[in-house]
């Protein structure tokens, strides 16, 4: 950045009245370059080459009140995230099977009832098959670099932007792309979560809150 200072000066007395111009001579020109390495939630760049900036996500800090921020929002997502898949499985159940589990005969009432049960644990078992319930500790920092490599690559040439989602992960005994961590736990979805808690977390709450008055209502209504 050059900063110039102008060649006609204004001068005041210290009572602050006009006492004319005066000339400064050639503009000299002010430097400012930053040392400072960016940070997780704002990093540096751009960066030139796929290597370096896969570096710098590597050896960036993460503090520790981030990741906390990162595996409530995944927690909470996921968990209203259930709930709505359990209102959708009940609503379609109960309206396939209705005559069953209402007929007028108790004993196949109550034989209808245990299937349902049986049925509701099964889909309740697929849906954590296929949803983590949470972000395992030892896996968070890496998984919230996979989020920020694969949102901050803009920040790369745009030939090789893509590039940062084939980026592979280790996630203790398994290794999987930027692109598949993203996708497991649904980065892109609780994008809000990679900020300072004290911003979002409040927030996340209400919202949570908000859509399970929502589900509330329309069953009752």
């Amino acid at each position: 950045m050059t900063t110039q200072v102008d060649r006609n000066q204004m001068l005041h007395q210290r009572d602050g009245r006009y006492a004319g111009k005066v000339q400064t001579g050639a503009d000299p020109e002010v430097l400012i370059k930053l040392n400072n390495k960016g940070s997780f939630l704002y990093p540096q760049g751009p960066f030139h080459t796929l290597r370096a900036y896969v570096d710098y996500w590597a050896d960036v800090e993460i503090p520790d009140r981030i990741l906390g921020n990162i595996a409530l929002g995944y927690r909470e997502y996921i968990n209203l995230k259930k709930q709505i898949a359990d209102f959708d499985w009940r609503d379609v159940y109960d309206r396939a099977n209705q005559s069953a589990l209402t007929s007028g005969n108790d004993r196949k009432v109550r034989e209808a009832h245990t299937v349902r049960d049986a049925a509701y644990n099964a889909h309740t078992e697929k849906f954590w098959e296929d949803h983590p319930e949470h972000i395992r500790t030892v896996l968070l920092r890496e998984v919230a670099i996979a989020g920020q490599v694969a949102w901050c690559r803009s920040l790369l040439p745009a030939d090789i932007q893509d590039q940062a989602l084939e980026v592979r992960v280790s996630l203790l005994d398994e290794e999987l792309s930027v692109d598949e961590v993203c996708e497991r736990y649904e980065l892109f979805s609780i994008r809000g979560s990679f900020e300072d808690p004290e911003i979002t977390n409040a927030e996340k709450l209400d919202k949570v809150r908000a859509e399970l008055d929502r589900l509330s209502s329309g069953l009752s209504a």
